[in-house]
This record gives structure tokens, sequence and C-alpha cells, in this order.
């Protein structure tokens, strides 16, 4: 005991306390076992598709990705023409660019037969291609990977079988982690097959206020294109720290979606129903949060920009152009969570963010100050008048952003945050948070910094 208490002596009570918790935690790991994100279970994930798949009138469980881009009614375009086609042909906006479009397709003669030049004139597709932190694996030692994703929105076309059961449209999402310094994140028609995606998320969403279709946002996952686009009930994800051994690391549809998209899901007597997902929307300013010097992503921008289309020269026509495409989707976005359902007591993350970012970017493609997306009434908000807000916000969205902007609460959103402020600091010190990240071993200067502004936090009352 001598011993221990020259240690905290020497080294102060939040390291003894820091101490302590490594020793506890390598003695029992489920000690530090985070549950933010349920699992699931591939019956109910089966069961899941079984319900939605009958009322969106396809047949999810026994489906591909081409088959899904054929009944939201773009027959002709294939799943991999869909994953390996840059974005800016995919948008084709002109009759030359049409033509490139139709010329890169795989089945030239179906894509002719189902579209014209006029058919792509109200923008029925639109895709990016961004940095995307939060997909990549924080739970070992850097240097970390840079995570990317291409994101295709289509349409549902008129008289499609997607448009007849009332779907209005789906985000087709692929994800992909690549090396740092890796100077073509992206596959092309060229690429080895071990560069596609190896699962592509897709979010289908119903036309407002439809009768039959009774969940705001409906999941659906597919396998890349090594196992020919197949639908699949899960994904393998890092969102445990230490990694579940009930799991080993696997999470299912739909329970491990609704958790991020605000739902976790309501018994009904057809199954579970997620009545109140939402989308989230695409946060330029976070991705630009991730990508500064002194952060783990600082190399993700050494060769592209944050917005992959849109180049390195923020000050450019290529960026505003990349910017003007996120732009259309977030206000897509927000316009679907305007209109969502809103369960008891809910604070809507989602939207709260969605019309700041748009409030902020109205009229600009400048990365945003984290004090500036600070979010609430004006009189509560992260501010100036407190030095240590701006200090704190910064680790907060660096660090706790990745999962709390909604999942329990949204770090921007001050007085919410301040009231599980001092059980964040034993979260911190004890490595439970953040979420699928040991910071005290892997970067111990940010976990002591964020110790001690969470107390000056605490100190402001």
């Amino acid at each position: 005991m001598k011993y221990a208490c020259a240690w905290i002596a020497r080294h102060g009570f939040t390291a003894a306390l820091s101490g302590l918790a490594g020793l506890c935690l390598a003695a029992t790991p489920a000690l530090a076992q985070t549950k933010l994100i349920k699992h699931g279970t591939d019956e109910d994930a089966a069961a899941y598709y079984e319900r939605i798949g009958a009322g969106l009138g396809f047949p999810v469980a026994d489906s591909n990705l081409t088959d899904l881009i054929g009944y939201l009614g773009y027959e002709g375009l294939s799943a991999r023409n869909l994953e390996l086609i840059e974005p800016a042909r995919l948008m084709a906006s002109s009759a030359d660019e049409f033509a490139e479009l139709a010329g890169a397709v795989e089945d030239r003669d179906a894509f002719a037969g189902t579209f014209s030049a006029e058919d792509f004139a109200a923008a029925p597709i639109i895709a990016t291609r961004f940095l995307a932190p939060r997909i990549v694996d924080l739970s070992g030692p850097p240097p970390y990977p840079a995570g990317w994703r291409k994101l295709v929105r289509l349409d549902a076309r008129p008289s499609s079988d997607a448009a007849v059961a009332g779907v209005e449209r789906a985000y087709v999402q692929f994800d992909y982690v690549r090396s740092q310094d890796d100077p073509e994140p992206f596959p092309t028609p060229d690429s080895a097959d071990d560069r596609s995606a190896a699962i592509i998320q897709v979010l289908v969403v119903p036309e407002a206020g439809h009768g039959t279709l009774t969940d705001g946002v409906y999941f659906i996952l597919f396998e890349g294109s090594r196992a020919g686009y197949v639908s699949t009930r899960s994904i393998a994800g890092n969102f445990d720290l230490p990694p579940d051994p009930q799991s080993d690391g696997v999470f299912y549809v739909p329970d491990a979606c609704g958790r991020c998209h605000g739902d976790v899901g309501r018994p009904t007597s057809s199954g579970t129903v997620f009545h109140w997902a939402r989308l989230n929307f695409l946060n330029t300013d976070y991705w630009h949060d991730r990508a500064q010097p002194d952060d783990f992503f600082a190399e993700a921008t050494a060769a592209h920009g944050v917005l992959f289309d849109g180049g390195r020269d923020e000050a450019s026509t290529q960026y505003a152009a990349a910017f003007e495409v996120i732009r259309a989707l977030n206000d897509e976005i927000t316009e679907h969570d305007e209109r969502a359902a809103e369960a008891p007591n809910d604070q809507n993350y989602q939207l709260q963010g969605a019309r700041k970012w748009q409030e902020l970017h109205a009229g600009s493609v400048v990365h945003a100050p984290v004090l500036d997306r600070s979010l609430g009434q004006p009189e509560a908000r992260w501010s100036t008048d407190h030095p240590e807000d701006e200090p704190l916000l910064t680790l907060l969205s660096r660090h706790c952003y990745r999962c709390h902007n909604t999942i329990d609460f949204n770090v921007f959103l001050k007085p919410r945050f301040a009231g599980v402020a001092k059980s964040s600091i034993s979260s911190v010190m004890f490595s439970i948070m953040p979420f699928g990240h040991n910071l005290n071993a892997h970067n111990p200067a940010d976990s002591e910094a964020l110790i001690e502004a969470l107390k000056l936090l605490l100190a402001q009352g």
C-alpha cells in the first residue's frame, strides 16, 4: 500500500485513477465494454428483411445491388457501374456527358432503352466522394488509415416498382479504408477486385406521408463485388472497446443501424418498426476537423482534399462545384428530417445539426470554426465567454462526435453535454470512452487535456 500511496503522491489522483483503470481493464476486459450500439441478431435481421421486403415490394433477402438499382427504375445501370463510374459522369447534365455515361455502362442496350439525355435534366442521380474518418478502426495504435466514402443518391423513377410502392429515393454508400498515402483511394474500372468496397450500406426513403410504408428509413446491406453485391444481414465493425466477445464485432440490421439514425425501434405485431428513423447529414466541417495537422487523419489530405472531387484548393471552382453537390444532398436530407416523425422527448439531433450546417454554409464553403457550430439557444451555447470552451469542444469534435452527434446527445449542444460531463471524466479515465478508441493508451496527451477541460466545464456551474 505504501508504494501505491507514493505513486499517487508523485503522479496525482487523476493519474492514479488512470493507472488503476489500466490494471482493472487488463484483469477484466468486460469492464470497458460499452453498449451504445446494440448488435442485434441474425434472426431479427432475417425477420426485418422479410417485413420490409413485403412492404417495399422488393425481395431484399434474395437480391443483389443491381436488383435494387433496377427496382428504382435504372435498368441498364449495374452495381459495378454505380461503384466504379466517377460521380461527374454519373450526374450527366448535357447531351455529351450523357453519351459518355451511355458508353461507360456494361449493358449499353438496356441503358439506351431506359434513358434519354432529357431524363437526367432533373438530376435523378447525385454522387459524391469524401473523407470518412468515422469508419476507421481506432482500436489499435496509430498511425491510422484513412476512410473514404462514395455516396450515390438515386431518385425512384416514375412508374418504377419503387415509385409504385411509395419509395422516394435511395442512398447507396460505398466504404473504403485505405492507407493515408494511397494515391487512388477509390476503385476504377481497371482496379483489382480487392480495391472494391467490402460492404455497401443503403438507406431507402419513403415518400412524405405515405400510408403503407411505416418506417422513416429502411436499412439494407450488400456485400461487395467479390461476393456479387448480394444482400447481407450484418456488417463487421469496431464500435466496441474491447471487441464484444459475444458478437465478435458483428452488427446486424436493423438494430445497429437504427441506433445511429435516431430510432431504436418499436415492436409491433408485424415486427420492429423504425418509425422515427432519420438521415444523417454530410458534415464537411467534421471532416475538416479530422484533417487538421494535429489530428490522426492529417496525412489523408496530402494527396487529396476532404471532398475528393473538389481537389485540394478550397478556393477553386472545382472545390465549389463539389461542395454544391454536398449542399444539394444536405438540402434533401434536411427536408426529410423536417418531416420525419418525432419520438416523445426527442431532440432530433440530426435536424438540429443539418439546419446549423445549412445556416453556416448558405453562401460559404469555408470550414466553420467549432464555436460557430454550437447548437441550442444563444445564451446557452459554447462561446468565447468561457476560454475553456473552444479547446474542449475541439477535443469533443475530434474524439466524441463520431458517435455523440446523434447517440444519446450531441456534443455541440452544450446544456445537454454538460449534463454528462461528470460521468464523462470517469469514462475517459477508465478507457470506456471515447467509443472504440483507447485514448489513454494511444493519445495520452489528448486524454489528459480532455479530462482537465471537462473539469473546467463543471466549474462553470
